[in-house]
């Protein structure tokens, strides 16, 4: 008994010095306004109903699109971000993103005239596009002996293919692999690492095909015929790089 009153006597004694003005708090207001100044909030808007999903740092945002707007949160700095739409077109627009301001709007727009896909910012002076009209990477280096582009080390193209596995969704692991080669250049040898990461032949030729702008060395895309099995496949992929040449 005596105990159980010596320990009701301490826990008094601690709830009074834990009332009083001049005690702080590990979790005071003021700590958790800091924490929560780090954070900044981002909306996506479709402008015309456009499907699509947004990427961070090449993380795929979770959150489903409500009415056609994404919101979620993220740390301030500087970021890549990501824009891929299914519907109308299939298209990706990469930019870096300076994230500072507490909230943040963009509205994403698939221009069917020029058949582009632009990511405005919404400014007080309206809205300003960020993406620019790239959403191919600049041209490759056709002069011989001119370096080529920086592409993925062994260690980098690990995690990006053990990225796209972790994908529960064929559909998923499909706009991971186009989102992974739009944002930088690879070989060809590293695009057909990433369409095996593919379950289904058909996604792979539609990978194999929308990842040919983004390879370094074109002059090797035959040997993507080696993860294609139909016939019927193959001819379609030697018939889409005869239209490159």
């Amino acid at each position: 008994m005596k105990k159980i009153i010596a320990l009701l006597l301490v826990f008094f004694a601690v709830s009074s010095i834990m009332a009083q003005p001049g005690h702080k708090s590990s979790k005071s207001p003021a700590h958790r306004s800091h924490q929560h100044e780090q954070r900044c909030s981002m909306q996506f808007s479709a402008v015309h109903n456009e499907d699509f999903a947004v990427y961070v740092d090449g993380d795929r945002v979770v959150e489903r699109a409500v009415r056609g707007v994404l919101r979620f949160d993220i740390v301030r700095g500087q970021h890549e971000i990501v824009v891929h739409t299914t519907r109308p077109a299939d298209k990706v627009a990469a930019f870096v993103f300076e994230a500072q301001e507490p909230n943040t709007a963009f509205e994403v727009s698939y221009n069917g005239r020029n058949q582009r896909l632009e990511v405005s910012l919404r400014t007080p002076r309206g809205t300003e596009i960020v993406n620019g009209l790239a959403v191919v990477p600049q041209a490759r280096p056709a002069t011989p002996g001119v370096a080529l582009p920086d592409v993925p080390s062994s260690g980098e193209m690990h995690a990006i293919t053990e990225r796209i596995r972790k994908e529960s969704f064929e559909d998923d692991r499909v706009q991971m692999a186009k989102d992974q080669v739009a944002m930088r250049w690879f070989t060809a040898a590293q695009i057909i690492q990433l369409a095996n990461t593919l379950t289904f032949e058909n996604n792979r030729l539609e990978f194999l095909m929308f990842a040919y702008d983004f390879c370094v060395d074109p002059e090797h895309y035959n040997a993507a015929e080696d993860v294609l099995k139909f016939q019927s496949n193959r001819n379609s992929l030697r018939e889409f790089l005869r239209s490159k040449y």
